[in-house]
């Protein structure tokens, strides 16, 4: 690229951006004040047109080593490429242009007549400045209004933005299309001879209504005034330059105002005394309208003669319908008078009389198969009937029996954990405390449990533990826990419940491949001060009972239930039993458990029984608590009940 100025040719040569050979002229005109590169070609594919590829700039000279495309020759070579294949695949577009906003102004032309060269740095620089007013948005061409160029050509232009890396607008691609080679292409395009042939009028408006296209002999159908002067055309057969909402009929106006609101539908208007038929469509890009409406009178005559020619049709139909119809009846009927009685009726009789046999409980009965298909059918099917119902009570029997057994052995298994239970025997029955322990199972087996022992002479144990689930696998896991606990509790006397619910811990989350665990109140009693020591792993709080009838809880410690995490570390807290308080540990058997509506018995229920009945002795308040509980279910047990009571004597 060589410029006039040694300076600014020194720039490039020192940013080594063109190769020696194929350079492009890039020189400064005083004429038009801008630095500017032109080349001509000829193109064979477009008859008698010359080809112009300009590059334009007119910012300060200084500066023209920061603009980005006269950087990169091969970028420059492909948009060359690029404008010459738009001139071979889109003869409406007479220019192809690229502008940034730093005074750079690229653009190729299709010309017959020599390109204009003389467009100064003020006019593109104008040019550009309405370009970048216009709000884009990525993705998204902007379509121009139509305006006059210099030389008063009517144009509209295309524009579309590109956006960098960091999402800041780099330049906009744009295309300049005169207004007469649009309006002749869409002439081209609505002259297809099949339009008129099915006798349907072609409009085409802009965005605000002006008519882009229509027939002349139509502008006394839309009361428009034809104007002489419209913009010409090859063909003065069709008007433009006239606005659709300029029409002196109400109904054109308003149809106006609907085709510019709606984005597409179908309607009908009158015309003229004319019922039509109107199909609408709007460009998106641009919001031009495409319309096409047809002559009700028109496009319904194909519809009666072919509705005529169908209703003849049928009309002989339906009398050979009827003809045929009586025929059959009564050729029915004579056959019936002879065969019907002995091919249907009396082997239909026979397997009725086999059903009603089958139906008191006689499964080997059997009928023979034969006759006509239907009945032939109909003897399989009943023969197989009875085989399989014969074979289901068979099975249905084996079943019952086996259920029987397995029930059996799940009421003695239950039996037998219920026996594990501990009683209040006489070694617990003492002046200084009394006990209450009650179980009630959901099912056959528990997952609920208690316990209470002595540690030591002086120290007492309870423990009330609720594990997840129900049935054989949470009895299990029930029975090992029990007795882990209770193991663990005898052998280290001298820890607290803290300690000895983390060996629990421990040993129970190894192997839990089921994911099991439990929730439980582990506590020490200390008979001679009356202190209850206890930790809490993941169980509800527990009610304390005042000698004066006052009722509070307490117990939540804010620890997981056991088995779920190995590396918990459980901790313990004390409570100072009053003479003649009592401590009451249930599970979520009794406080969740729901009525007939799914309403649950709830702690409040529960405390108001305790209120009232404060007085009882510890067993007559424990039996009111597990019958008002059972009373509140009527039915089948929600879950398992445990209820375990501490009373220390005054």
């Amino acid at each position: 690229m060589k410029f006039i100025g040694s300076k600014a040719q020194k720039i490039l040569q020192e940013d080594n951006i063109y190769s020696s050979e194929g350079e492009l002229k890039f020189s400064f005109d005083d004429k038009t004040k801008k630095y500017q590169y032109s080349e001509k070609s000829f193109l064979d594919n477009l008859e008698g047109e010359d080809y112009y590829f300009t590059v334009n700039y007119w910012g300060n000279r200084k500066e023209l080593k920061g603009v980005p495309v006269l950087k990169y020759h091969n970028q420059m070579s492909q948009l060359k490429l690029l404008c010459e294949q738009s001139a071979i695949s889109h003869e409406t577009i007479s220019s192809i242009f690229i502008c940034f906003k730093n005074s750079l102004f690229i653009e190729q032309v299709n010309s017959k007549k020599n390109y204009d060269l003389t467009k100064s740095g003020r006019y593109i620089k104008s040019l550009v400045k309405k370009i970048y007013k216009y709000k884009y948005e990525p993705g998204k061409p902007i379509f121009t209004s139509i305006f006059k160029k210099r030389k008063g050509k009517l144009v509209f232009y295309i524009l579309y933005p590109v956006y960098n890396s960091k999402n800041d607008l780099e330049f906009i691609v744009g295309c300049s299309i005169p207004y007469n080679m649009a309006i002749s292409y869409i002439y081209n395009i609505f002259s297809e001879g099949e339009y008129e042939k099915y006798d349907i009028i072609k409009l085409f408006i802009s965005n605000n209504g002006n008519i882009l296209y229509l027939p002349r002999k139509y502008a006394e159908l839309f009361s428009l005034p034809v104007n002489k002067k419209e913009i010409p055309l090859d063909s003065d057969k069709f008007i433009y330059n006239m606005n659709l909402l300029a029409s002196s009929n109400p109904v054109v106006r308003e149809l106006g105002n609907l085709l510019l609101s709606e984005p597409a539908g179908t309607t009908y208007i009158q015309l003229r005394g004319q019922s039509y038929l109107l199909i609408f469509y709007t460009i998106p890009v641009n919001k031009w309208n495409i319309i096409l409406l047809v002559n009700n009178t028109h496009f319904q005559k194909p519809i009666k003669k072919l509705n005529l020619y169908f209703n003849n049709i049928f009309d002989k139909f339906i009398k050979c319908l009827i003809i045929c119809f009586l025929v059959i009846l009564v050729l029915g009927f004579i056959f019936s008078l002879f065969f019907f009685k002995s091919i249907f009726i009396k082997p239909v009789r026979n397997i009725r009389d086999k059903f009603n046999l089958l139906g008191k409980g006689n499964f080997n009965i059997e009928t023979k198969e034969k006759g006509v298909k239907e009945i032939y059918d109909l003897s399989l099917s009943f023969n197989n009937v009875g085989k399989q119902l014969k074979n289901y009570t068979d099975n249905l029997q084996n079943e019952i029996k086996a259920r029987q057994i397995i029930q059996t052995e799940l009421k003695i298994a239950g039996e037998i954990q219920e026996s594990v239970l501990p009683a209040i025997t006489e070694g617990f029955i003492r002046k200084e405390f009394t006990l209450f322990a009650r179980l009630i199972s959901a099912k056959e087996m528990s997952g609920d449990f208690y316990d209470f022992f002595y540690v030591r002479p002086n120290k007492l144990a309870l423990i009330l533990a609720d594990v997840s689930g129900k049935g054989i696998t949470a009895a299990f896991y029930m029975s090992m826990s029990k007795a882990i606990i209770k193991e663990a509790c005898l052998s280290s006397e001298t820890l607290g419940p803290g300690k000895i619910l983390n060996y629990v811990n421990k040993t129970l989350c190894r192997n839990n491949e089921k994911s099991m665990f439990l929730t439980l109140y582990l506590c020490i009693y200390n008979i001679d001060t009356g202190e209850l020591e206890f930790s809490n792993a993941g169980h509800h709080e527990f009610t304390y009972l005042k000698s004066n009838g006052n009722i509070s809880t307490g117990g939540i410690l804010s620890k997981p239930a056991i088995g779920i995490c190995e590396e918990t570390e459980f901790n313990s807290s004390k409570l100072k039993i009053q003479k003649g308080s009592t401590v009451i540990f249930y599970t979520d058997g009794i406080t969740e458990a729901p009525d007939s509506s799914n309403n649950e018995y709830g702690n409040e229920r529960l405390e108001k029984i305790i209120e009232k009945n404060y007085l009882d002795k510890i067993s007559d308040l424990g039996d009111l608590i597990i019958k008002d509980v059972l009373d509140f279910q009527k039915g089948e047990k929600f879950d398992d009940i445990t209820l375990l009571m501490f009373r220390r004597n005054e």
